[in-house]
């Protein structure tokens, strides 16, 4: 071990000892974070999603959705919480409706959920990227609602429960500059609205 290593462990042990051996307790952070630290976390983490900005490559993900160590959506699973906003989300390739096959999967759990809170009524918005005309992509919009729709009264939800929105290419939840990012905006998604 170097000089310099075995001075800084000798400095860190006896900061250990010294504030061992006071009377006064060692001061802890509160539990809630003081109104300066809440603003350098906004500013480091503009979104939220526990991803800081200078590694985060979707800056601009929507309250509630999981996201992976880049900052960018994952497939969202529905939660047992009827205050979480986003509980399904179903993504889209270019220019189609059709749900997949794992999105499929996740609109079972959503009815499990529904099934289970028998008085929750929904709202589907259908988005899109911004590859084709705004009238095309609000038509498009409302078809990727409506299939989501479709399976879900399927499943057994009476269609009284739930409304369908299309927004087309008009909210987008990051800008359309790359592949990966319109890829995140090619979506449906349902939120409960009672």
């Amino acid at each position: 071990m170097n000089n310099k290593l075995k001075y800084m462990s000798l400095i860190l042990v006896a900061g250990l000892f010294s504030a061992c051996g006071t009377k006064e307790p060692i001061p802890m952070m509160d539990d809630k974070p003081s109104e300066i630290t809440d603003r350098v976390i906004s500013k480091a983490d503009t979104d939220r999603d526990g991803v800081l900005n200078t590694v985060d490559f979707c800056p601009r993900t929507v309250d509630g959705a999981n996201v992976d160590s880049e900052g960018c959506i994952i497939k969202n699973t529905v939660k047992e919480t009827m205050n979480m906003g986003i509980l399904l989300r179903a993504n889209f390739d270019v220019d189609k409706a059709t749900i997949k096959t794992d999105d499929k999967k996740e609109i079972q759990k959503y009815i499990t959920y529904l099934k289970k809170y028998s008085n929750a009524k929904i709202v589907i918005e259908g988005h899109t990227d911004s590859t084709a005309s705004e009238k095309y992509n609000e038509s498009l919009a409302a078809r990727r609602a409506l299939r989501v729709k479709d399976m879900i009264v399927s499943g057994g939800i009476d269609s009284n429960r739930i409304r369908v929105e299309s927004y087309g290419e008009t909210q987008p939840v990051i800008d359309n500059k790359t592949a990966e990012h319109m890829a995140q905006n090619r979506r449906a998604i349902s939120k409960i609205i009672r």
